[in-house]
């Protein structure tokens, strides 16, 4: 396979990822607005938090386990890395890195909350969680972060663009609406 495949290939995983965050992101703000307390909501609720810090944590851990890491992808298109050579800059890596150092702190939690909340809950099972917001700017930033990697890399180094705009992957959710069907297929 070409290095451009194998770049375009990688992109699009991490895009995918991205993709399903975003999923995840909007399903949790929508399902977090429901009054309704049963334990229905609250499941769904979990379930799209579940994912969000899931699918958020692939692109931005520390660990080594995950495939599609941001600074895997940094370290490949470097000088000397297997993506070498896409030239691409190193200016861009390095101002990326640290927008994603600067928001370290909060991707660590991300990762800690992954793992003993959603991801090893045979672990720690007395002991409270931390909670961390995810409505907050530092978020949202992290979303545009990301997305603006995603957009810069594929059109630098493949010379395309990502055809249709990133939102346009991402669901207008009406939960008024989304139930009304649900109800409506159950009847």
């Amino acid at each position: 396979m070409s290095k451009e495949n194998e770049l375009e290939n990688e992109i699009k995983e991490i895009f995918q990822i991205y993709i399903r965050t975003r999923h995840s992101y909007k399903s949790f703000l929508c399902l977090s607005e429901i009054d309704d307390i049963s334990m229905f909501w609250r499941h769904l609720t979990f379930i799209s938090q579940k994912d969000l810090f899931i699918e958020i944590d692939k692109l931005t851990s520390f660990s080594g386990n995950q495939k599609f890491r941001l600074t895997t992808l940094f370290n490949k298109l470097r000088s000397g890395g297997h993506f070498q050579k896409f030239n691409f800059s190193e200016k861009k890596l390095d101002n990326w890195n640290n927008e994603l150092n600067k928001l370290s702190d909060y991707t660590q939690k991300i990762s800690t909350l992954r793992d003993e909340k959603f991801g090893h809950t045979d672990r720690n099972k007395k002991e409270e969680h931390k909670t961390i917001n995810i409505q907050s700017s530092k978020f949202k930033k992290l979303l545009d972060i990301i997305e603006d990697i995603i957009k810069t890399i594929y059109l630098d180094c493949l010379n395309k663009y990502i055809k249709e705009d990133i939102n346009h992957f991402i669901p207008k959710i009406n939960p008024k609406n989304e139930i009304e069907k649900a109800y409506s297929k159950l009847t």
